[in-house]
Protein backbone atom coordinates (compact mmCIF):
# COMPACT_ATOMS: atom_id res chain seq x y z
CA UNK A 1 0.00 0.00 0.00
CA UNK A 2 1.76 3.25 -1.16
CA UNK A 3 0.69 5.46 1.47
CA UNK A 4 1.90 3.15 3.95
CA UNK A 5 5.58 4.45 3.43
CA UNK A 6 4.71 8.25 4.92
CA UNK A 7 3.81 6.79 8.48
CA UNK A 8 1.15 8.52 8.33
CA UNK A 9 -2.16 8.10 7.12
CA UNK A 10 -5.04 11.57 7.48
CA UNK A 11 -8.18 9.86 6.63
CA UNK A 12 -11.47 12.12 5.62
CA UNK A 13 -14.56 9.71 6.52
CA UNK A 14 -18.14 11.10 7.80
CA UNK A 15 -19.44 10.85 11.43
CA UNK A 16 -21.87 8.00 10.38
CA UNK A 17 -19.43 6.54 8.87
CA UNK A 18 -16.97 6.55 11.39
CA UNK A 19 -19.65 5.02 14.05
CA UNK A 20 -21.27 2.39 12.12
CA UNK A 21 -18.09 1.14 11.51
CA UNK A 22 -15.79 2.14 14.60
CA UNK A 23 -14.84 -1.83 15.08
CA UNK A 24 -13.48 -1.83 11.77
CA UNK A 25 -11.47 1.02 11.92
CA UNK A 26 -10.34 -0.01 15.08
CA UNK A 27 -8.91 -3.08 13.59
CA UNK A 28 -7.32 -1.30 10.98
CA UNK A 29 -5.85 0.94 12.86
CA UNK A 30 -4.40 -1.37 14.77
CA UNK A 31 -3.02 -3.30 11.88
CA UNK A 32 -1.56 -0.06 10.66
CA UNK A 33 0.45 0.87 14.20
CA UNK A 34 1.85 -2.35 13.98
CA UNK A 35 2.89 -1.57 10.84
CA UNK A 36 5.02 1.26 11.45
CA UNK A 37 2.02 3.85 10.15
CA UNK A 38 -0.18 6.09 12.03
CA UNK A 39 -4.25 6.43 10.99
CA UNK A 40 -5.45 9.66 11.42
CA UNK A 41 -9.59 10.03 11.19
CA UNK A 42 -10.36 13.17 10.35
CA UNK A 43 -14.28 13.44 10.49
CA UNK A 44 -16.62 15.05 7.98
CA UNK A 45 -20.00 16.42 9.95
CA UNK A 46 -22.04 14.99 7.46
CA UNK A 47 -25.39 15.65 9.99
CA UNK A 48 -24.74 19.60 10.04
CA UNK A 49 -22.62 19.80 6.57
CA UNK A 50 -23.51 23.10 6.34
CA UNK A 51 -20.81 23.61 9.59
CA UNK A 52 -17.98 21.77 7.43
CA UNK A 53 -15.45 24.73 7.32
CA UNK A 54 -16.12 25.72 10.48
CA UNK A 55 -15.26 22.11 11.85
CA UNK A 56 -12.34 21.30 9.62
CA UNK A 57 -10.23 24.36 9.11
CA UNK A 58 -7.23 24.58 6.57
CA UNK A 59 -5.19 23.02 9.16
CA UNK A 60 -6.73 20.07 9.46
CA UNK A 61 -7.65 19.27 5.47
CA UNK A 62 -3.90 19.64 5.02
CA UNK A 63 -3.75 16.31 6.89
CA UNK A 64 -6.07 14.74 5.02
CA UNK A 65 -4.09 12.38 2.51
CA UNK A 66 -7.32 9.94 1.49
CA UNK A 67 -11.06 10.39 1.64
CA UNK A 68 -13.67 7.45 1.85
CA UNK A 69 -17.08 9.00 0.22
CA UNK A 70 -19.39 6.35 1.87
CA UNK A 71 -22.83 5.35 0.67
CA UNK A 72 -25.38 7.46 3.21
CA UNK A 73 -23.94 10.68 1.56
CA UNK A 74 -25.09 9.94 -1.88
CA UNK A 75 -28.81 10.39 -0.37
CA UNK A 76 -27.73 13.71 1.43
CA UNK A 77 -27.31 16.20 -1.15
CA UNK A 78 -26.34 19.13 1.29
CA UNK A 79 -23.61 16.13 2.79
CA UNK A 80 -22.45 14.91 -0.83
CA UNK A 81 -21.64 18.39 -1.72
CA UNK A 82 -20.44 19.37 1.87
CA UNK A 83 -17.71 16.47 1.72
CA UNK A 84 -16.36 16.72 -2.21
CA UNK A 85 -16.08 20.48 -1.41
CA UNK A 86 -13.67 19.83 1.62
CA UNK A 87 -12.02 17.28 -0.56
CA UNK A 88 -11.08 19.68 -2.69
CA UNK A 89 -9.79 21.61 -0.06
CA UNK A 90 -7.03 19.23 1.05
CA UNK A 91 -4.10 19.92 -0.67
CA UNK A 92 -2.35 16.77 0.37
CA UNK A 93 -5.20 14.20 -0.96
CA UNK A 94 -3.45 11.27 -2.64
CA UNK A 95 -6.58 9.02 -2.96
CA UNK A 96 -10.04 9.11 -2.83
CA UNK A 97 -12.56 6.13 -2.96
CA UNK A 98 -16.21 5.91 -3.38
CA UNK A 99 -18.65 3.35 -2.00
CA UNK A 100 -20.45 3.20 -5.17
CA UNK A 101 -20.11 3.93 -8.93
CA UNK A 102 -21.66 6.19 -11.65
CA UNK A 103 -19.76 9.54 -11.41
CA UNK A 104 -23.09 11.41 -12.77
CA UNK A 105 -23.89 13.60 -9.74
CA UNK A 106 -23.94 17.58 -10.43
CA UNK A 107 -20.83 18.41 -8.67
CA UNK A 108 -18.65 16.31 -11.41
CA UNK A 109 -21.28 17.81 -15.06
Amino acid sequence: FFLTAMGRLGLLVTETYASQFAAELSAVTTQLTAAGVTLDLILFPDHHPEAWQATLPPERLSQVTCGYVSEEVQHNRAAMRGIFQALHACPNLEWLQYSWIGMDFEAFV
